[in-house]
């Protein structure tokens, strides 16, 4: 039997988003990622100009339009999509 638990919805402190902020690659996704936060809103920035709005949705994890993002304490991003349920990034150094 498969259980689920409800999550408390989580509203970042800019401390929080702090914590994420950065660029975040991916070899196997040739992608990089950008996180911002202003205003105490999250943003994650593509080159050479697309800029998503994330919503939080509880503790670490958020919504982007066609994703889930979430960051673990392993210091990856992950991102999650219909046909893709985890591609892991890394913080760039």
């Amino acid at each position: 039997m498969t259980r689920f638990s409800a999550e408390r919805a989580w509203t970042p402190t800019p401390s929080d988003l702090a914590s994420f902020k950065g660029n975040w690659s991916s070899d196997e996704a040739g992608a990089t990622f950008t996180f911002a936060a202003d205003d105490g809103r999250a943003f994650l920035k593509q080159r050479p100009d697309t800029s998503l709005v994330m919503q939080p949705l509880y503790r670490d994890h958020f919504a982007v339009p066609g994703y889930v993002v979430w960051f673990t304490r392993d210091d990856r991003m992950h991102i999650g999509a219909s046909r893709m349920r985890d591609m892991p990034f890394v913080r760039a150094k």
